[in-house]
C-alpha cells in the first residue's frame, strides 16, 4: 500500500500532523535520542551533524497525530535516510528501516539515480511496518495469545483509555468485574509479529494497583502472529 507524500518545496515549511514545521523546527528535534545538530542544508555540506537536503511528509488519516516524515541528509559526508513518527514529546529522527527508501537515496547521492525517483510515492515503507492497530486487531491478538481474563464482549463495551501506539502497537485496557482492570500492552516485534504483556489489577482505592499473584488471572505474556 503506497502513500502520497508532500515534499518540502524550499519555501513553505512542511507541517506534520503532530504540529511540527520542517525545516524550521529541525533544531527542536533529536537524532537517535542524541543532541546531534540537524538542519536544512540543500547542498549537503552545511555546518550541522546532519545536513538535510530533502524532506517529505505524510499525515495518516484519523484523529491521532500520526505521521511519517522523511529527512534525507548527509552525516559525515555519507547519505542517510531518517524517519520521524513521534506523536508527543521531543520528535526523534532515526535511520529508516525501509531498505528501499535508504538505498534509493544512496543511489541518488552517488549519482546513480535521479531526483525524480526520490519524489515518487513510497511503497511498503515504514507506515506498513508500523500500521496503526484497531481495537478489533488488538482484541484478536489478545485472544490468540490465550489471555483467559480477556472478554471480547465486555471489552468492546468498555475499554476507556485504550489506544494505538505510534510504533504499530496497542494498549488495551479492560474492566473485568466491579473494580478490576486489565492492561494489555502490545508491541510490534516484526512483520505481523507481536509481543503482549498483561498486567492484572484493581482500581479499588482510586488508582490502579497490580495484583501480587499475576499468574492467577492468566498468562502474563505471549508472542503472537497477526
Amino acid at each position: 500500500m503506497g502513500q502520497s507524500y508532500t515534499k518540502y518545496d524550499g519555501n513553505k515549511d512542511l507541517k506534520t500532523k503532530a504540529g511540527m514545521y520542517y525545516p524550521k523546527d529541525l533544531s527542536k528535534t533529536t537524532v537517535n535520542g542524541s543532541n546531534d545538530s540537524i538542519g536544512w542544508a540543500p547542498s549537503g555540506k552545511g555546518s550541522y551533524d546532519y545536513n538535510v537536503v530533502a524532506l517529505y511528509n505524510y499525515d495518516r488519516p484519523g484523529n491521532a497525530a500520526t505521521h511519517i516524515t522523511y529527512a534525507f541528509a548527509f552525516h559525515n559526508g555519507e547519505p542517510v535516510a531518517l524517519v520521524e513518527q513521534s506523536t508527543n514529546g521531543t520528535p526523534n529522527w532515526t535511520p529508516t528501516k525501509n531498505t528501499d527508501v535508504s538505498s534509493n537515496f544512496a543511489k541518488i547521492a552517488n549519482g546513480n539515480g535521479s531526483a525524480k525517483q526520490s519524489s515518487t510515492t513510497k511503497k511498503d515503507d515504514d507506515s506498513s511496518s508500523t500500521a496503526e492497530l484497531s481495537f478489533e486487531d488488538a482484541a484478536a491478538l489478545i485472544q490468540k495469545g490465550g489471555f483467559t481474563d480477556f472478554n471480547y464482549d465486555s471489552a468492546k463495551t468498555m475499554h476507556d483509555g485504550s489506544h494505538p501506539t505510534s510504533n504499530g502497537g496497542y494498549v488495551m485496557i479492560t474492566y473485568p468485574g466491579a473494580k478490576g482492570q486489565d492492561q494489555f500492552t502490545i508491541t510490534r516485534t516484526g512483520k505481523n509479529k507481536y509481543h503482549i504483556e498483561a498486567k492484572y489489577g484493581t482500581l479499588e482505592g482510586g488508582s490502579f494497583k497490580a495484583f501480587d499473584d499475576q499468574s492467577t488471572y492468566g498468562p502474563t505474556s505471549a508472542d503472537v502472529t497477526k
